[in-house]
């Protein structure tokens, strides 16, 4: 009787009251013709199952139901017999392969005494998780024939993989054994773990990516997301109008609950139940609470200002996309599709990408663009970006260091270790690029190059935001930290520190400074200059620091002046996210000295890291 009792456990609740009393007779029978108990017990549950599993497919094809087997049916009084719900139609769901009966007996072949039902049980639960899948996202789709077919696209891609990862799991399982089927004696107990925990893993996979499956259909079944401006308007439109329903009704449920009066609760469209419930409590505990007041009451104002935005982008959209350039790319904000995007005249470097990538932007291949919502923080997100790689006017030009003649070139190798002592040392400075020939330049900046005529005895250039070296014209790896550390770095810190004011500034000092004036005129006679401007900054990116600190007149007094009007500008863009910090920047009470210092570190901007500051 214990193998009995021990099938009959198994089944569960699949089995009746008379089920039971069924399989303990035949049970009984055929024990007494013989039959071992163990085998008795499973042939006496297998059959009641089977005569249990004809009675209900016979049920579900309409036909009266059939008495169960050793039972004897016993008339019942005449139930009314209420209408069939009316089940939503659903398409059918496509053909699909299902998994090989010999894998799945193989799977169960050491852990199940009954491998062949097993497998049947195996291919049955694929099969209905597919098709669960299918009638979640079917019974979104309901008739739509577009639905359906994009749903039907979907799914066959999802049956392929969950079968896959299925089969996967059929495989595990095949290596696993149990005890209770190979015997006890010399059981590999630490492999099987391995084993079943390899099987558990690839159950998991399976699971996992039907999960993500379903979620696909089901986003396949409603379509794509109608980001249009006249939709986006229609919705806040209508839910600004519910909850300005809900409001009117819960104020006038409030003070009908106040005078007791039911009537006009049931002409709110209030039920006797929902009556009931509100009036739960105290007197003043009825009704609904003045926390859901103030919150529905937020939540109109919120949707009031939504709405002029969302009419806002209906008449931006009228007009048109709007597009502004710099050099090299262009922003276009198109309100149709609620987007800003950065069309770049080629591939942008690594760095940009990566700087457009952490400010919230993605590539479109549809669009050619990297995009991101159109918003405030979208603009201000490109403007940064933009600034530090493509800075308007002329901070775009690529700015050159040139070698002496009589120079021997420095060993990759070499480059390369001193490379990264000068990024560690500015470790959000400008991106450093080492070329063992310039031919492998960038095209843009290799144009530039053979422009100038310094194919042959380019050191480094400072491009788009990028500092590219070339140690095979650079003398000596003194020289070559020198270019790094200083002279292309600095490049970098002019055009942060000083922003558009930076040619008036630079040409101040060359008025006033004969010095300064006479390197500017030597880089130029050089040919490492186009203008005075150039020339200056070519002049002061070579200056010991010492030097910088020296220079006086009047244009000294421009320089201390617009220093203090950057930080006044600084300070009030602060001011209201950091009011605290703002309050500490006090310009007037910088000395000359002070600024001197902060200009005379000019290289130290891209060290800390900053924006352009005009």
């Amino acid at each position: 009787m214990a193998a009995l009792a021990t099938c009959m456990k198994n089944a569960g609740k699949a089995l009746r009251d008379e089920d039971r009393e069924a399989i303990n007779a035949r049970f009984l029978a055929l024990t007494e013709a013989g039959t071992s108990a163990k085998e008795a017990a499973r042939m006496a549950v297998a059959e009641q199952i089977a005569a249990v599993e004809g009675m209900l497919a016979a049920k579900a094809d309409g036909a009266q139901e059939p008495e169960r087997v050793g039972v004897a049916a016993e008339p019942e009084a005449a139930a009314p017999t209420a209408a069939p719900e009316a089940k939503p139609e659903v398409a059918p769901m496509p053909a699909v392969g299902g998994i090989s009966m010999s894998l799945a007996q193989q799977a169960h072949a050491g852990t199940s005494h009954v491998p062949e039902r097993r497998a049947e049980q195996e291919r049955d639960s694929f099969m209905g998780a597919l098709r669960d899948a299918w009638d979640r996202a079917a019974r979104i789709a309901g008739t739509d024939p577009a639905a359906i077919e994009r749903i039907s696209e979907v799914f066959a891609d999802v049956a392929d993989g969950y079968r896959a990862r299925y089969t996967a799991t059929l495989t595990a399982r095949s290596r696993v054994m149990s005890s209770m089927i190979t015997g006890a004696a010399r059981f590999p107990v630490e492999r099987n773990r391995k084993r079943m925990e390899t099987e558990r893993k690839r159950a998991e996979e399976a699971s996992e990516y039907l999960a993500r499956g379903i979620k696909r259909l089901i986003r396949a079944a409603r379509g794509p997301i109608d980001n249009s401006p006249e939709s986006e308007l229609e919705r806040v439109r209508l839910n600004l109008t519910q909850r300005e329903e809900l409001q009117e009704t819960m104020k006038a449920a409030n003070a009908a609950l106040r005078k007791d009066d039911d009537a006009a609760l049931e002409d709110l469209g209030f039920t006797a139940e929902q009556i009931a419930d509100l009036k739960k409590g105290s007197k003043w505990e009825r009704g609904f609470p003045a926390y859901r007041l103030t919150n529905n009451n937020a939540e109109i104002r919120r949707l009031r200002e939504r709405l002029e935005s969302a009419e806002a982008r209906m008449k931006d959209a009228a007009a048109g996309p709007v597009e502004t350039e710099r050099q090299g790319v262009r922003i276009v904000e198109d309100a149709t599709d609620d987007r800003l995007r950065l069309i770049f005249d080629g591939k942008p470097s690594e760095a940009v990408r990566d700087d457009l990538k952490a400010n919230g932007f993605k590539w479109s291949p549809k669009n050619d663009a990297w995009q991101r919502q159109l918003t405030d923080n979208a603009r201000y997100a490109a403007k940064v970006v933009l600034d530090k790689h493509y800075p308007e006017g002329d901070g775009q030009e690529t700015k050159f260091s040139r070698a002496a003649s009589g120079r021997n070139g420095v060993p990759m190798p070499d480059a390369e270790a001193l490379a990264e002592i000068v990024r560690k040392a500015n470790p959000t400075g400008p991106r450093i690029i080492l070329h063992d020939d310039v031919r492998k330049a960038p095209k843009d900046l290799l144009d530039a190059i053979r422009q100038e005529g310094a194919e042959n005895d380019v050191e480094g250039a400072y491009h788009q935001g990028e500092i590219h070296i070339f140690p095979g014209n650079i003398a000596s790896p003194d020289r070559l930290l020198f270019v790094m550390g200083k002279h292309e770095i600095r490049h970098a810190g002019f055009d942060a520190m000083l922003g558009k004011r930076k040619n008036s500034i630079l040409m101040g000092i060359a008025l006033s400074n004969k010095a300064v004036a006479e390197a500017a005129r030597q880089k130029m006679k050089d040919g490492h200059a186009n203008s005075m401007v150039q020339g200056v900054e070519e002049a002061l990116a070579d200056m010991p620091v010492e030097e910088l600190q020296a220079l006086q007149g009047n244009s000294w007094k421009r320089l201390v002046a617009a220093v203090r009007q950057w930080l006044r500008d600084l300070a009030k863009r602060i001011e209201r996210a950091y009011p605290n910090l703002a309050a500490k920047i006090r310009p007037d009470e910088w000395t000359d000295a002070d600024v001197a210092a902060m200009v005379r570190r000019a290289e130290d901007v891209s060290r800390r890291g900053s924006g352009v500051f005009g």
